[in-house]
């Protein structure tokens, strides 16, 4: 079976990725196709305090907040009164969510980045093996025996029956499920191999050492462990203090 493309899905690995990068430690992107309603990368919006606002002044799309490059002018009254109170601090409550979104403003557009098209694509599936490659091609460092443990433990592509089991999970909010394809990103984007991982105390043996099921695989380890918190956060822990150091080979930066 194939997975769904459906509009809640894409939503949702929108709202994965973004998570990713915020964990990470680096600005979120902008994609000028994404909606400003419903959006978590722009929270102002997506919660609902701003739609009143964006209704009225027809603004669907990031693309439709830069015009002619420069962020939209303050509403205006269409009989020359005045603008309500209400309408203007609106306006500056989404000017304050955007200016977070990007180095530089006021006054410049927001700044593309090669994932725009990805996480903009219209349909979800592949979405996030074209993740995983882009941060393939941005990775430093990456040498031919690394490459194979990739190919051999970590496995690029992700089968249809696990994005399908992935899916659903997502579809049902489960905080577990959102985690650990955050996790399985972080094992891609860092090219984890066994060694490196068992230096940090992750090692694969025959039973798990977290919830005693066996074998502890790295698939158990990112997909079906249920305690994949205890598991991760020495590890999220461990991703950040290493780049935070400056190792060349562990750089988000686009």
């Amino acid at each position: 079976m194939r997975p769904r493309a459906d509009v809640h899905t894409a939503r949702m690995l929108q709202w994965v990725w973004g998570e990713l990068r915020k964990r990470a430690g680096v600005p979120l992107l902008y994609a000028p196709s994404l909606p400003l309603l419903h959006n978590p990368m722009l929270p102002c919006v997506a919660d609902g305090i701003a739609s009143h606002l964006v209704d009225k002044m027809h603004l669907h799309t990031f693309e439709d907040l830069f015009p002619n490059g420069k962020f939209i002018p303050p509403p205006t009254s269409e009989e020359g009164g005045t603008v309500p109170f209400s309408e203007l601090f609106l306006y500056h409550k989404l000017r304050a969510a955007c200016r977070t979104l990007s180095e530089g403003f006021p006054g410049a557009p927001p700044v593309f980045t090669a994932l725009e098209a990805v996480v903009s694509s219209p349909s979800p599936r592949k979405l996030v093996t074209r993740i995983y490659r882009h941060m393939q091609n941005m990775a430093l460092g990456v040498t031919p025996k690394s490459m194979l443990y990739w190919n051999e433990e970590l496995q690029p592509e992700i089968t249809e029956e696990q994005w399908e089991f992935c899916c659903g999970q997502l579809a049902e909010l489960s905080p577990n499920y959102k985690l650990r394809l955050i996790h399985f990103k972080y094992l891609h984007r860092f090219y984890r191999t066994p060694i490196s991982l068992r230096k940090m105390g992750l090692r694969v043996t025959d039973e798990c050492w977290r919830c005693g099921s066996a074998p502890a695989s790295f698939l158990h380890i990112a997909w079906s462990c249920p305690r994949p918190r205890d598991i991760w956060d020495p590890f999220v822990s461990w991703a950040r203090e290493h780049r935070s150091r400056g190792s060349e080979g562990d750089t988000l930066s686009e």
